[in-house]
């Protein structure tokens, strides 16, 4: 099997329903997410060169991530996301966060630039048993040079009150 087959493989493996919950906001907002590493695989038939061009979608099962969010805040609350440099998962140069664009529920893209961005803003407690629900999608720019094999993609979590 190829080592790029088997990098998909792998992740599309390790993603099977597993979920990961964190607590935020001194346990008044709590984010459940898939607990499976994430990465952007580099198709083994169009590497050594890519065209400048070309923007690689997550290797999840759907190219998304799901979060679910319940919370309890009586006021205004924002989650944030921080995408970190991507590292080659064969070796070699790291990739800087502003390679990365997402987009929250099929709104516009934005591109990260390793800070926390918001993701999403509410005023009050979710709704009992009727969490928000977001879907993330992630796209790579792939340098011409890219790494054989993909990046791990690193995405950090925190939130806000106000």
């Amino acid at each position: 099997m190829k080592r790029s087959s088997l990098l998909l493989a792998l992740l599309l493996l390790l993603s099977s329903a597993r979920a990961v919950q964190q607590t935020l906001l001194e346990r008044k907002l709590w984010l459940t997410l898939p607990d499976a590493p994430l990465a952007f695989e580099v198709p083994a038939a169009s590497y050594p060169s890519l065209s400048p061009a070309t923007r690689l979608r997550l290797s999840t099962p759907d190219g998304t991530v799901p979060l679910i969010l319940t919370g309890v805040l009586e006021g205004g609350w924002s989650l944030l996301l921080s995408v970190s440099e991507l590292l080659p998962v064969a070796g070699g140069p790291a990739l800087p966060a502003r390679n990365v664009r997402y987009r929250v529920n099929g709104g516009t893209w934005l591109t990260a630039d390793g800070t926390p961005q918001v993701l999403y803003t509410a005023l009050g407690p979710t709704p009992p048993g009727d969490p928000v629900r977001l879907r993330l999608e992630f796209e790579l720019k792939v340098p011409a040079r890219a790494s054989f094999g993909g990046y791990w993609l690193d995405l950090a979590y925190s939130a806000l009150a106000f």
